[in-house]
């Protein structure tokens, strides 16, 4: 208890010290640091996973050298070894160790919009500095133009219409910690614009971290802003995949007016010949949404 308390003394003072420089470099002209995306929540942040045991994981996107060195300085003085490229930190760490880190980097999100997230078992990620080939196991892949013009999406383009004044709204569950990293990745890799995104938690944030939904989260919100680089994106993320809470996003998306299309990549199976259930599109309807 001691040692956790004593960590977060350390990092509040290291966090007074960091504005005070920042804003001497503000007085001065020079810029303190470059403009944050908004941040996306910490999956770890809601409180300790029942049965913490065994080892853990953990990867944090830290864009710039402030967020950077508060995380490094963390794990090396709790001991914990990293790795650290292409603006991602990743490490493992006993389970023994959770509440200790993850009460600290939650501070540290706090103070600065570090992205984190803390999983069970051994994971190895991939940092972001050299695009890679977009080659899939199937050695088969498709670029935003070759997509573009399968569904003829060019001729909007050869219009000047690229989703301009448009707010798409996705909704997903759990969402994807790692959002601003892996869509800026995805970005520089395609050679798109910078997205204008938006994360909203209308239930609150997710309790754990679900790999497969933040797979399909990051290929929504990506797709989405390729087929319409002009437009500004809403991501609702939804804190768990019960079909019940999932629509409750949605109303929620439809109630608030928050764009002027919901896409859904998700919903349930019709009966073979029958009507396909509906995931809020009559509502949305009804709205005046499509």
């Amino acid at each position: 208890m001691q040692k956790r308390v004593l960590m977060i003394i350390i990092i509040i003072i290291m966090l007074i010290l960091s504005s005070a420089y920042l804003s001497t470099a503000s007085v001065s002209g020079k810029p303190s640091h470059s403009v944050k995306p908004e941040p996306v929540a910490a999956t770890a942040s809601s409180g300790q996973p029942v049965n913490v045991t065994g080892i853990w994981s953990g990867e944090a996107y830290v864009p710039d050298a402030t967020q950077a060195a508060y995380v490094t300085g963390l794990l090396r003085q709790m001991g914990i070894n990293y790795t650290y490229a292409g603006s991602l930190i990743s490490f493992t760490f006993p389970a023994s160790a959770y509440s200790e880190i993850a009460g600290s980097l939650s501070a540290i999100r706090q103070a600065t919009g570090i992205e984190y997230a803390l999983s069970s078992g051994v994971h190895y990620a991939v940092p972001y500095i050299v695009p890679p080939l977009q080659v899939g196991s199937s050695g088969i892949y498709y670029t935003p133009s070759q997509i573009a013009k399968a569904y003829q999406f060019d001729e909007a383009y050869s219009e000047g219409v690229y989703g301009n004044g448009t707010t798409i709204v996705i909704v997903d569950a759990y969402g994807d910690p790692n959002l601003n990293y892996d869509v800026a990745a995805f970005d520089n890799i395609t050679g798109l614009p910078p997205i204008n995104l938006k994360v909203i938690y209308p239930m609150g944030e997710p309790a754990q971290y679900n790999s497969s939904w933040a797979v399909e989260t990051s290929t929504d919100v990506e797709w989405a802003h390729a087929m319409a680089p002009g437009a500004r994106v809403i991501l609702v993320v939804a804190p768990s995949a019960d079909s019940n809470v999932l629509q409750q996003a949605v109303s929620y998306a439809v109630d608030e007016r928050l764009g002027n299309v919901i896409s859904l990549s998700w919903g349930p199976a019709g009966e073979p010949g029958g009507p396909v259930p509906d995931g809020g599109g009559e509502q949305g309807v009804r709205a005046g949404r499509s």
